[in-house]
């Protein structure tokens, strides 16, 4: 939240996909950055949580389970080439079969990058044949992309959603 002179409180959403031009092209920032390959804009995790209970025939009674769902998103201005690195996305997560039934699944994976050419802004949307989703163990899974047409100067933004659910039988 932001405030202003007149006490006024003024709300302040991030909106995935909405990038501008300045701020594409905008290079001086509040701190120091001469050393940083990359500079974060913008950070957020919302999460949601939810309980249920309910009949789970693989234990024959009522389970109470408790369901968090987190959506991460991200915004970063690449500032030299050592900063490429951040289109390279790798997100790991944990699920195991019953007695535990501890899951994580990750999903709704959206991601862009912006690049000045020519003068002109151009967008370019990761596209789903772009994520790998691979077993890495019995209770590990690995999800991995790169964000497309990415250079220095470029603005990267991601965001995804990490469900988990926890069974209490």
């Amino acid at each position: 939240k932001t405030t202003s002179d007149s006490n006024d409180v003024k709300e302040v959403f991030y909106k995935m996909g909405k990038v501008s031009q300045a701020e594409l092209l905008h290079n001086d920032y509040s701190m120091d950055v001469s050393d940083a390959d990359a500079v974060v804009l913008y950070e957020l995790k919302d999460i949601l949580l939810y309980f249920n209970n309910c009949y789970d025939a693989n234990y024959g009674k009522a389970a109470d389970y408790l369901i968090a769902d987190n959506k991460i998103s991200r915004k970063i201005k690449i500032l030299n080439s050592d900063g490429l690195r951040y289109a390279n996305v790798t997100l790991q997560y944990d699920f195991r079969d019953k007695p535990i039934n501890h899951n994580t699944q990750i999903y709704d994976i959206e991601a862009y990058s912006y690049t000045m050419e020519n003068g002109k802004m151009h967008k370019t949307k990761l596209l789903y044949k772009d994520i790998e989703i691979k077993q890495l163990n019995d209770s590990v899974a690995q999800v991995k992309f790169t964000i497309p047409n990415v250079q220095v100067g470029s603005i990267i933004e991601y965001s995804y959603n990490e469900g988990k659910e926890s069974v209490r039988p």
